[in-house]
């Protein structure tokens, strides 16, 4: 390949091994990679996504419009770098052909692989059996499919869940100390007999069953991005629930005494634990007037309620203080006794007694003959239990029925009892009796107190008679008790906003909020076809580039006409003998004819080369390197033989 005026220094210096771009270790690194790092990041986009149930909100434009764009460039990169690549392998393979062996024309100088669609020149590719280009245009092919595989990757969930959590703060707390309890009730009693009058009336906003719930500041939820469509919220509020815990009073522990004339009086014995007990005040004493009995068919059932006394009856009459009615309370105050410690610790604060009553005749007066009576001794009680509740997106600052998507769920291990401001015990003594006598509406016989139709607004006698046990009789007093106390709680005697200093105090609520909103996610199935296409490019690619190395095999660039003049220049090919004038217009089967079998290769020639079997001999310095019939000298054109036959 030496020219006219070329020096052998200069030749050394131009003559150098060239090598296709596509072939470059950089470009081949980019042709691998990029598959690679794609089946990757597919992978890891689907498992974050199904982690998160979406990648981003679909609501975000430019997310959804950037992922087309992006997977499409990156798709479209891929496959231009396979259609690249495999341009090169098309066009060098008859190159390489030559360069291996002595092959005949229709395996080399006679094969094109363009000009025909895809199946057809796979089909040359396989009968010609240049396999790397076979390799090579099967990952084309697939690289032309990864455009449209793409297009159904990213897909919108509709209706994607999402939550987010949130903390915020009580706007109302809570004030035990309901010191005035015997004249207000904040307007429970009165509530109440309403609610159970019209029962397509809700309850009031806080209380739902025997729970009441403080208010919690809806502010901060503002500064919750609003994404979406919320469904619900979810907060952890401490609720409290008052309870009327009861003890059965044996028969022994109670006696009637009859030195105060006509009518029923009791006397109950204070438990061991209560503070009241001193020295021989050991005993309590109620009773019931006569007139409330007066005139009645015998035998009959009285059912009566009282709130303890604050004075321990001493087994004198002097010490008695309310002379209790069954419908009205007595206006009298107590004038005599003992002043009472003001612990209550151990204490009963409510006492309910039902007694069957029969009369006997006595001389001048009739008496009462109390039987079958059942006495229950209660503390009053308010826990503190952490719920778990669901609400509406509309509900903001307030539980309301309406806005409950479900009943409020009860951490019962956290349930406490709290405790009141005298002696920090678990009881409380409010007077609830009052209001309970004077407000409920009173279906039942004067004989019942109104208490009673809260558990039944028929004949409580039956109700009572038809208890199977008497812890079911507990549980129905226990309801009873609070239907009315929860509305006492959610009134303003207990229920005080939150100010100053007081709002850090408070714990702080939990809450979370859940949304439906459209989430950009991956489609699983596209996700798996992509990363299966990738992976058989790579593998097919990977045996092309394994089948063919052109490193070393031209001089240049094989492309222009000019470059194949120069490798075909001085061959036996251009030779008149060989090649007859009129051969542009031969076909290509006359082309396959001229050529025969004659076998073909790239290499160096010389045609005036004569080996003298010696080594040492010196070769021709008039060199060239091109296509010619039989076997050249040398077919790599790598340095070293430049160096070689140029010297």
């Amino acid at each position: 390949m030496m020219g006219p005026g070329s020096s052998p220094e200069d030749t050394n210096k131009k003559l150098r091994p060239w090598i296709p771009f596509t072939f470059t270790y950089p470009f081949l690194l980019i042709l691998f990679i990029l598959p690679t790092l794609a089946i990757g990041t597919l992978e890891v986009l689907y498992r974050v996504a199904k982690k998160n149930q979406g990648l981003t909100n679909a609501d975000d434009n430019i997310f959804p419009t950037l992922s087309l764009y992006v997977s499409a460039g990156v798709t479209f990169t891929i496959a231009a770098t396979f259609s690249s690549f495999n341009f090169t392998v098309a066009s060098f393979s008859p190159y390489y052909a030559l360069s291996l062996s002595r092959t005949t024309a229709d395996h080399s100088v006679l094969v094109n692989f363009f000009g025909s669609i895809p199946p057809i020149s796979l089909y040359r590719t396989l009968k010609e059996r240049h396999y790397s280009v076979s390799l090579s245009s099967i990952a084309g092919v697939i690289s032309s499919v990864l455009t449209i595989v793409v297009s159904g990757l990213w897909i919108t969930n509709q209706s994607t869940n999402i939550t987010t959590h949130f903390e915020t703060k009580q706007t109302t707390t809570w004030d035990l100390n309901w010191i005035n309890s015997a004249t207000d009730d904040g307007g429970a009693s009165s509530l109440l007999n309403i609610l159970r009058q019209n029962l397509s009336i809700a309850p009031p906003a806080g209380v739902w069953d025997d729970l009441v719930f403080p208010e919690w500041n809806s502010s901060d939820l503002l500064s919750i991005p609003s994404h979406g469509t919320t469904d619900s919220v979810k907060l952890s509020l401490p609720a409290l629930r008052p309870e009327l815990k009861c003890d059965f009073v044996l028969q022994t522990a109670v006696s009637r005494d009859g030195g105060l004339g006509p009518g029923i009086s009791k006397q109950v014995d204070i438990p061991e634990n209560c503070a009241w007990r001193d020295g021989d005040s050991t005993r309590m004493m109620f009773n019931l007037s006569y007139y409330e009995v007066e005139g009645s068919s015998f035998p009959i059932w009285i059912s009566s309620v009282f709130d303890v006394p604050t004075i321990p009856w001493n087994g004198t009459n002097d010490d008695l203080f309310f002379d209790y009615s069954l419908s009205k309370v007595s206006s009298s105050e107590p004038s005599i006794g003992r002043a009472l410690t003001k612990s209550i610790n151990g204490c009963p604060s409510f006492w309910i007694f039902n007694s069957l009553i029969e009369r006997n005749f006595n001389f001048n007066f009739t008496d009462l003959y109390i039987g079958n009576s059942t006495t229950l001794m209660c503390n009053q009680k308010i826990q503190q239990v952490q719920t778990s509740v669901v609400l509406k997106s509309e509900a903001h600052g307030g539980v309301e029925v309406p806005n409950l998507l479900s009943a409020p769920v009860l951490g019962e291990q956290t349930a406490i009892y709290l405790t009141n401001g005298l002696d920090n015990s678990s009881s409380f003594r409010y007077r609830i009796e009052p209001h309970l006598a004077r407000n409920l509406s009173q279906p039942l016989q004067d004989r019942y107190h109104p208490f009673f139709s809260l558990i039944t607004p028929g004949n409580f006698t039956e109700e009572f008679l038809n208890f199977k046990s008497l812890d079911d009789y507990k549980a129905a007093i226990d309801k009873a008790y609070k239907s009315y106390m929860v509305h006492v709680i959610n009134s303003s005697i207990f229920r005080k906003n939150v100010t100053g200093s007081s709002h850090e105090e408070l714990p702080v609520i939990k809450g979370t909020i859940h949304k439906r909103v459209a989430r950009l996610t991956i489609d699983y199935t596209s996700k798996l076809v992509l990363q299966i296409l990738l992976s058989i490019m790579l593998l097919l690619e990977a045996g092309a580039v394994w089948q063919m190395d052109l490193r070393g095999t031209l001089p240049r660039k094989p492309y222009s006409i000019a470059s194949i003049m120069g490798f075909l220049a001085g061959s036996s090919i251009c030779e008149p003998t060989f090649m007859p004038k009129g051969a542009e217009w031969m076909s290509k089967d006359e082309l396959s004819r001229l050529f025969g079998y004659r076998t073909l290769g790239l290499g160096w020639w010389d045609d005036d080369y004569q080996d003298t079997g010696n080594d040492e001999t010196e070769h021709p310095r008039n060199l060239r390197y091109g296509i010619d019939f039989g076997e050249p000298h040398e077919r790599s054109f790598r340095a070293g033989c430049i160096s070689k036959y140029t010297k």
